[in-house]
Protein backbone atom coordinates (compact mmCIF):
# COMPACT_ATOMS: atom_id res chain seq x y z
CA UNK A 1 0.00 0.00 0.00
CA UNK A 2 2.93 2.33 0.63
CA UNK A 3 4.02 1.92 -3.01
CA UNK A 4 0.54 2.84 -4.21
CA UNK A 5 0.44 5.86 -1.94
CA UNK A 6 3.84 7.03 -3.15
CA UNK A 7 2.93 6.60 -6.84
CA UNK A 8 -0.41 8.35 -6.43
CA UNK A 9 1.21 11.26 -4.62
CA UNK A 10 3.05 12.07 -7.87
CA UNK A 11 -0.24 13.47 -9.20
CA UNK A 12 -1.72 16.34 -7.17
CA UNK A 13 -5.20 15.76 -5.79
CA UNK A 14 -7.98 18.06 -6.91
CA UNK A 15 -8.94 20.44 -4.11
CA UNK A 16 -12.14 19.79 -2.21
CA UNK A 17 -13.81 22.76 -0.56
CA UNK A 18 -17.37 21.45 -0.20
CA UNK A 19 -19.25 19.86 2.67
CA UNK A 20 -18.21 16.34 3.57
CA UNK A 21 -21.64 15.04 2.51
CA UNK A 22 -20.80 16.07 -1.08
CA UNK A 23 -18.25 13.24 -1.15
CA UNK A 24 -21.15 10.81 -1.65
CA UNK A 25 -21.88 12.44 -5.02
CA UNK A 26 -18.23 12.38 -6.06
CA UNK A 27 -17.85 8.70 -5.16
CA UNK A 28 -21.17 7.72 -6.76
CA UNK A 29 -20.25 9.47 -10.00
CA UNK A 30 -17.40 6.97 -10.50
CA UNK A 31 -18.60 3.87 -8.65
CA UNK A 32 -22.39 4.04 -8.96
CA UNK A 33 -25.00 5.05 -6.42
CA UNK A 34 -25.32 1.83 -4.38
CA UNK A 35 -21.56 1.27 -4.16
CA UNK A 36 -21.00 4.98 -3.54
CA UNK A 37 -23.41 4.91 -0.61
CA UNK A 38 -21.61 1.89 0.89
CA UNK A 39 -18.17 3.47 0.55
CA UNK A 40 -19.32 6.87 1.83
CA UNK A 41 -20.97 5.33 4.92
CA UNK A 42 -17.88 3.19 5.64
CA UNK A 43 -15.48 6.13 5.43
CA UNK A 44 -17.69 8.96 6.70
CA UNK A 45 -16.14 8.92 10.21
CA UNK A 46 -12.67 9.38 8.65
CA UNK A 47 -13.91 12.16 6.39
CA UNK A 48 -15.65 14.04 9.21
CA UNK A 49 -12.82 13.64 11.72
CA UNK A 50 -9.98 14.82 9.52
CA UNK A 51 -11.68 17.21 7.10
CA UNK A 52 -10.94 16.92 3.39
CA UNK A 53 -8.53 19.20 1.54
CA UNK A 54 -8.17 17.08 -1.62
CA UNK A 55 -10.07 14.09 -2.98
CA UNK A 56 -10.07 11.72 -5.97
CA UNK A 57 -11.88 8.48 -6.89
CA UNK A 58 -10.88 5.97 -9.57
CA UNK A 59 -12.27 2.63 -10.60
CA UNK A 60 -9.78 -0.06 -11.66
CA UNK A 61 -10.97 -2.94 -13.82
CA UNK A 62 -9.31 -6.30 -14.23
CA UNK A 63 -7.66 -6.86 -17.59
CA UNK A 64 -8.90 -10.46 -17.72
CA UNK A 65 -12.34 -10.40 -16.09
CA UNK A 66 -14.79 -7.55 -16.64
CA UNK A 67 -16.67 -8.43 -13.46
CA UNK A 68 -13.70 -7.66 -11.20
CA UNK A 69 -13.66 -4.03 -10.18
CA UNK A 70 -12.18 -2.13 -7.27
CA UNK A 71 -12.68 1.47 -6.26
CA UNK A 72 -9.61 3.46 -5.26
CA UNK A 73 -10.07 6.57 -3.13
CA UNK A 74 -7.37 9.09 -2.32
CA UNK A 75 -7.70 12.05 -0.02
CA UNK A 76 -5.66 14.55 1.92
CA UNK A 77 -6.89 15.72 5.27
CA UNK A 78 -6.82 19.35 6.31
CA UNK A 79 -4.10 18.56 8.87
CA UNK A 80 -1.84 17.03 6.20
CA UNK A 81 -2.55 13.29 6.37
CA UNK A 82 -2.58 11.33 3.13
CA UNK A 83 -5.01 8.42 2.71
CA UNK A 84 -5.56 5.70 0.10
CA UNK A 85 -8.35 3.14 0.36
CA UNK A 86 -9.12 0.25 -1.97
CA UNK A 87 -12.69 -1.02 -1.81
CA UNK A 88 -14.28 -4.16 -3.12
CA UNK A 89 -18.06 -3.99 -2.88
CA UNK A 90 -20.38 -6.81 -3.94
CA UNK A 91 -22.60 -5.13 -6.58
CA UNK A 92 -25.42 -7.61 -5.83
CA UNK A 93 -25.22 -6.99 -2.09
CA UNK A 94 -23.60 -3.58 -1.38
CA UNK A 95 -23.76 -4.30 2.35
CA UNK A 96 -20.97 -6.85 1.79
CA UNK A 97 -17.78 -4.93 1.30
CA UNK A 98 -14.10 -5.10 2.12
CA UNK A 99 -11.47 -2.41 2.14
CA UNK A 100 -7.86 -1.80 2.98
CA UNK A 101 -6.68 1.71 3.82
CA UNK A 102 -3.21 3.22 4.05
CA UNK A 103 -2.70 6.45 5.94
CA UNK A 104 0.42 8.56 6.19
CA UNK A 105 0.88 11.52 8.47
CA UNK A 106 3.98 13.62 7.98
CA UNK A 107 5.82 15.00 10.98
CA UNK A 108 4.07 18.41 10.75
CA UNK A 109 0.65 16.73 10.97
CA UNK A 110 1.74 14.60 13.93
CA UNK A 111 3.03 17.64 15.83
CA UNK A 112 -0.23 19.50 15.13
CA UNK A 113 -2.43 16.63 16.35
CA UNK A 114 -0.35 15.18 19.22
CA UNK A 115 1.94 18.00 20.21
CA UNK A 116 4.90 15.59 20.01
CA UNK A 117 7.87 16.27 17.76
CA UNK A 118 7.87 12.91 16.06
CA UNK A 119 8.85 11.43 12.72
CA UNK A 120 6.49 10.34 9.96
CA UNK A 121 3.81 7.83 10.85
CA UNK A 122 2.10 5.38 8.50
CA UNK A 123 -0.52 2.75 9.17
CA UNK A 124 -2.67 0.20 7.36
CA UNK A 125 -6.18 -0.68 8.46
CA UNK A 126 -8.83 -2.90 6.95
CA UNK A 127 -12.41 -4.03 7.16
CA UNK A 128 -13.24 -7.56 6.00
CA UNK A 129 -16.43 -9.58 5.65
CA UNK A 130 -14.28 -12.68 6.08
CA UNK A 131 -10.56 -13.31 6.35
CA UNK A 132 -10.24 -14.73 2.82
CA UNK A 133 -11.09 -11.25 1.49
CA UNK A 134 -7.65 -9.99 2.60
CA UNK A 135 -5.99 -11.96 -0.19
CA UNK A 136 -8.42 -10.47 -2.71
CA UNK A 137 -7.75 -6.94 -1.47
CA UNK A 138 -3.99 -7.45 -1.64
CA UNK A 139 -4.37 -8.77 -5.20
CA UNK A 140 -6.38 -5.64 -6.06
CA UNK A 141 -3.68 -3.47 -4.49
CA UNK A 142 -1.03 -5.28 -6.53
CA UNK A 143 -3.10 -4.74 -9.69
CA UNK A 144 -3.47 -1.00 -8.99
CA UNK A 145 0.26 -0.67 -8.31
CA UNK A 146 0.98 -2.49 -11.58
CA UNK A 147 -1.21 -0.02 -13.45
CA UNK A 148 0.55 2.89 -11.80
CA UNK A 149 3.95 1.54 -12.84
CA UNK A 150 3.02 1.11 -16.51
CA UNK A 151 4.08 3.73 -19.05
CA UNK A 152 1.20 6.10 -19.84
CA UNK A 153 0.94 4.89 -23.44
CA UNK A 154 0.42 1.30 -22.29
CA UNK A 155 -2.28 2.35 -19.85
CA UNK A 156 -4.04 4.26 -22.63
CA UNK A 157 -4.01 1.19 -24.91
CA UNK A 158 -5.14 -1.21 -22.16
CA UNK A 159 -7.98 0.98 -20.92
CA UNK A 160 -8.90 2.76 -24.15
CA UNK A 161 -7.99 0.27 -26.86
CA UNK A 162 -7.40 1.87 -30.22
CA UNK A 163 -9.83 4.69 -29.46
CA UNK A 164 -7.59 6.87 -27.30
CA UNK A 165 -9.34 10.02 -28.49
CA UNK A 166 -12.54 8.90 -26.73
CA UNK A 167 -10.87 8.45 -23.34
CA UNK A 168 -11.53 10.92 -20.59
CA UNK A 169 -8.21 12.42 -19.49
CA UNK A 170 -9.66 13.04 -16.03
CA UNK A 171 -10.58 9.38 -15.69
CA UNK A 172 -7.21 7.98 -16.77
CA UNK A 173 -4.52 10.51 -15.78
CA UNK A 174 -4.19 9.30 -12.15
CA UNK A 175 -3.38 5.78 -13.38
CA UNK A 176 -0.61 6.84 -15.77
CA UNK A 177 2.86 5.56 -15.08
CA UNK A 178 5.78 7.90 -14.75
CA UNK A 179 7.72 6.62 -17.76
Amino acid sequence: MTGISQRLSDTALPGFARETSALFDVISESAGSAIGQTIYQALRPHFETSGIAGFRVNVAHSFTNDNIVCTVLEWKSRCGGDFVAIFEVDPNNPGRYNYIMHSHHGSDAIVEVTGNDSSDCASVSWNLCDLSAMRTLLERAQHVLGILELPKGDVDVLYCGNHQDTCSAEEYIPFSGGN
